[in-house]
């Protein structure tokens, strides 16, 4: 018995979702981290036309990968027959300035204000051709009481120029587990990007199985953060509280169950 397996389509679209090109390969490698926001890239029969910031989608069966375009190359031969495509995660688009107020820290959620951002800067912008085509965005957690630790630019003010991605997506994620998750749906001309906590189930992994390859694992690297924090009553200094932060990544005053090594704030 022959086992043929079936390649994987290879599709590319404008930010309009009008269709480029598409073509098949036989082999697709695929990385994403959601810290280093990964580049991937893919070897195709030229496809005339494509440009920076199209959408590219690969696909075979039900897997499938998205992304957008970030460098076109091509290879050594004279007629110029193969093309290297780079891209990068859909969440990407996120990768811009926007201006931050300090002070909004901690009002509503943080779900909320990431939401908000979003919507000002690709979908209701004054300036339309930043709004991205067909994106919609939705939060599907709450988290009050937070903070990104962004200060004022100027002494005294409450306002500074950040990356949406870098000072606002990434560490919201590793503070308070909320990822940012983004789909293509080219059938309905729409981005579909929610924003919310992950699951809290247990995820195991057997990495004795002879199909691992690599089983160095890292699974939530906390310890840049703080994971200790005491309060001085700044009437005498003498009175004090002290919180622990949890796996679970909440806090609160009971000395068990901790993240270690101890990163401590007073």
């Amino acid at each position: 018995m022959v086992i043929t397996m079936k390649p994987y389509s290879v599709e590319i679209f404008r930010p309009d979702f009008t269709m480029v090109g598409n073509t098949n390969v036989n082999e697709v490698t695929y990385q994403e981290d959601y810290l280093t926001s990964d580049e991937n890239t893919i070897t195709v029969l030229a496809l005339p036309g494509i440009e920076k910031q199209d959408f590219i989608r690969i696909s075979r069966g039900s897997e499938e990968y998205a992304g957008v375009v970030t460098e076109i190359g091509y290879g050594t031969d004279r007629s110029k027959r193969l093309q290297t495509i780079s891209y990068k995660p859909l969440v990407e688009l996120l990768n811009t300035g926007i201006l931050f107020d300090v002070n909004a820290q901690g009002q509503g959620t943080l779900e909320e204000f990431i939401c908000d951002r979003v919507t000002e800067t690709f979908i209701t912008n004054p300036d339309t051709l930043q709004n991205i085509h067909g994106l919609s965005v939705a939060h599907t957690s709450a988290t009050a009481d937070w903070s990104l630790r962004i200060t004022p630019a100027e002494s005294g003010g409450h306002y500074n120029i950040v990356n949406l991605m870098d000072s606002v997506v990434i560490p919201a994620m590793q503070k308070y587990g909320i990822l940012v998750k983004a789909a293509l749906d080219i059938q309905n001309r729409e981005i579909h990007m929610t924003v919310g906590r992950g699951g809290s189930g247990v995820v195991t992994i057997e990495a004795d199985l002879p199909n691992i390859i690599k089983k160095s694992v890292t699974i939530k690297q906390v310890s840049a953060d703080v994971n200790k924090l005491i309060l001085f009553d700044s009437t005498d200094y003498a009175t004090t509280r002290t919180y622990y932060l949890h796996p679970d990544l909440g806090y609160d005053t009971y000395d068990r169950d901790r993240i270690t090594p101890v990163v401590c704030e007073m």
